[in-house]
């Protein structure tokens, strides 16, 4: 099973069409969800509203990306004007598994 280093996630996704409103993603959280997803667990719809990922769908939505498959989505009302936008990227990827802290990041 492919482990994805924040460096190799950040090449394979710089391209992906929709936003974030995430600037960070943990690349242990999204290497347990491609596993997951090999392992054949059902992929979940990713709410999207104006092109942008919402609730905590970028992690999941990484995930699909980089293993090639399509991303299901839920079209749902866009985040409010206020709120900064990231492309892919500007994501930045972490090795810090934000799941299983028991530092804190700075």
């Amino acid at each position: 099973m492919p482990h994805f280093t924040p460096h190799q996630l950040h090449e394979r996704v710089i391209l992906a069409p929709l936003r974030t409103l995430q600037i960070r993603a943990s690349a242990p959280v999204i290497n347990r969800h491609v596993v997951a997803i090999q392992r054949g667990r059902p992929l979940p719809r990713i709410r999207v509203g104006d092109g942008t990922i919402l609730d905590d769908g970028l992690h999941w939505y990484v995930a699909i990306y980089v293993l090639g498959l399509a991303v299901a989505t839920e079209t749902a009302d866009a985040p409010s004007p206020d709120l900064i936008r990231y492309s892919m990227r500007q994501v930045i990827f972490e090795s810090l598994d934000w799941e299983n802290m028991t530092g804190r990041r700075l």
